[in-house]
């Protein structure tokens, strides 16, 4: 380091030698970004987005040229009517998509193509089989929609062109894409491939001519991909469609789980846990990934898309919380089967949470025990009780203010039948408890009664941990109807 004054002779030389490597690195990192720059158009070259077109087959007419996702529209599950959670749009390239194991595309009434350098910031994976992008999508210029005469009347295709025709569909994309003089490709499954008179156009338009016997190498189209940025991988293997799956089972299975959780046969609290965890990973891909496209500047359409995936996602993680309470409830299989308060003893109804009331009985139990160890675990059993209780009838007067609500539809009564089955639940523990309690000190066995408060607490503190959770689902439902997500 440099003192003050004049520098040395020394000094003058170490600086003149610092500002030369400085000089240098400068040179090198301009050197190193012009080549990267050159690299990266030499590979758009050789994998030409002008010469391809991506192809979407639907029952649906892009209403005013937007193609919507399937999570647009309501649709009939095991007699559920729900939103597929599917906010993704699927293309094959230079060719129709043909039926395979993953489903079929036969019969479908409009085929949409467009010139895939006008989507190509959209685009998430760049697969010739399974190309897609998130998001509801505006219909280029330059774009066409195929279908027969009778499907296209009245209709408004925004900035795509109407093209009808009569027969296959699938033949007539071919026969579009050939007239375009672009190479057709024929897709199944999990690739693509080229008719021998298609291989050279293939090859010279799309991949740039890079196989020196002039015959078109698919294998390297995902690295060129990956290069260029995209995922290459299915849609299928994707955390995307992990997300859809959780969700679907949560819309549809978690119902017929509830039903079960009652006997064998139901999830168990690790079984729950482990799906908790799950979509707690899923949304932490999902952050990622939406931090990532968010730097590279991602369309309006992805956003609102994005944001109600993740809405989505962590309303399933409230409901997944409040099932492990009842599962946890269900497993404890504490003494006998509780239905509703109405099946208690009268007994057990003085224990029924309200305010001050357990703190009360549980200081009879115990008489006039001075032990400090109990009065301090007395202590923090009422402060738990009167957090409880609090939420408690928080939850019911909200309960009650929406189920009187006309204009709001959502099911709520499972919320209602375990708020009743839990405070029936908590109160017989409470009140066998008590018993303990009554019995160990009349015995004057105080370590046995601390370890019975204990407990006791420990449950209160579960039960305000359950109404909390409770209260997170109900305006988490109300949010949903709000927010249609």
């Amino acid at each position: 380091m440099f003192g003050h004054g004049p520098l040395t002779e020394a000094e003058l030389t170490d600086a003149a030698q610092a500002a030369e490597r400085v000089q240098e690195w400068e040179e090198k990192r301009l050197e190193l970004l012009k080549k990267a720059r050159e690299q990266r158009h030499a590979l758009k070259n050789r994998m030409n987005m002008q010469n391809m077109v991506a192809v979407h087959l639907t029952n649906y007419f892009p209403k005013n040229g937007v193609i919507k996702t399937t999570a647009d529209f309501v649709v009939n599950q095991d007699g559920v009517d729900v939103r597929f959670p599917r906010h993704s749009i699927h293309f094959a390239l230079n060719g129709p998509v043909g039926s395979h194991m993953m489903g079929s595309w036969d019969g479908r009434k409009y085929a949409i193509i467009i010139p895939l350098n006008k989507i190509a910031k959209r685009i998430v994976t760049l697969n010739p089989v399974d190309t897609w992008l998130i998001g509801q999508l505006s219909l280029p210029r330059g774009s066409v929609i195929i279908a027969h005469q009778e499907d296209l009347k009245r209709k408004n295709p925004g900035n795509a062109r109407i093209i009808p025709v009569e027969g296959d569909i699938h033949q007539a994309v071919r026969e579009f894409i050939k007239k375009q003089g672009l190479p057709v490709a024929s897709i199944g499954g999990w690739g693509w491939n080229f008719e021998a008179e298609n291989k050279e156009l293939a090859s010279r338009l799309i991949m740039g001519g890079l196989n020196p016997l002039n015959a078109f190498d698919g294998g390297k189209f995902n690295e060129f991909s990956e290069r260029l940025g995209y995922q290459t991988g299915f849609h299928t293997h994707s955390f995307f469609s992990a997300i859809e799956g959780l969700l679907t089972s949560i819309s549809l299975i978690l119902p017929k789980f509830y039903d079960k959780s009652e006997s064998q046969g139901g999830s168990s609290v690790k079984d729950i846990e482990n799906q908790i965890q799950n979509a707690n990973g899923l949304l932490d891909q999902l952050n990622e990934f939406t931090s990532k496209r968010e730097k590279q500047g991602f369309s309006t359409s992805e956003k609102i898309s994005l944001d109600k995936i993740k809405k989505s996602l962590e309303h399933c993680i409230t409901e997944l919380k409040l099932y492990f309470h009842k599962v946890r409830r269900v497993e404890d299989n504490f003494g006998k089967k509780v239905e509703r308060v109405e099946d208690l003893s009268d007994t057990e109804k003085e224990w029924l949470i309200r305010e001050s009331l357990i703190v009360k009985k549980l200081k009879d139990a115990i008489g006039k025990h001075d032990e400090d160890e109990i009065k301090s675990l007395m202590k923090r059993i009422g402060r738990v009780e009167r957090r409880a209780y609090r939420k408690y009838e928080q939850l019911k007067e909200r309960l009650n203010e929406l189920s009187h609500d006309p204009n709001f539809p959502i099911d709520i009564g499972d919320l209602h039948q375990e708020l009743d089955v839990y405070e029936a639940y908590l109160a017989k523990f409470l009140s066998f408890g008590s018993g303990m309690i009554q019995e160990e000190a009349g015995k004057g066995n105080w370590d046995k009664v601390s370890q019975y408060i204990t407990h006791l607490e420990e449950y209160l503190i579960r039960a305000e941990d359950m109404l909390k959770t409770m209260h997170e689902v109900l305006e988490s439902r109300y949010k949903k109807y709000k927010e249609e997500f």
